[in-house]
């Protein structure tokens, strides 16, 4: 998991630093971690992945992509307060 909130924080800062593409590999890596401890135990790593999700999702320019990353993100998280986060995200979305 310390991996995976690096990443996130360093897909931040550079999200700030006006360099998107170097925070989508860095959030794409945090995806692909978080999945991983996911698939192992879903009931521990889910908030991790929603988190890893919805990072990605909000660096993510696309809205097609955008959308899908988010909808994972609710799928699997756990933390209600995180689920109205990704619901507010989800809004700009539209109908399935």
């Amino acid at each position: 998991m310390a991996i995976a909130d690096t990443l996130r924080s360093l897909a931040s800062l550079h999200m700030l630093a006006d360099n998107p593409a170097q925070a989508g590999h860095e959030a794409d890596e945090a995806v692909a971690i978080s999945r991983e401890r996911w698939k192992a135990d879903p009931a521990a790593a889910g908030d991790d992945l929603a988190k890893s999700l919805f990072l990605a999702a909000l660096i993510q320019q696309e809205l097609p992509a955008k959308c899908n990353l988010a909808r994972e993100a609710a799928t699997v998280a756990h933390d209600p307060q995180f689920k109205d986060n990704v619901s507010r995200l989800l809004q700009t979305c539209g109908p399935r």
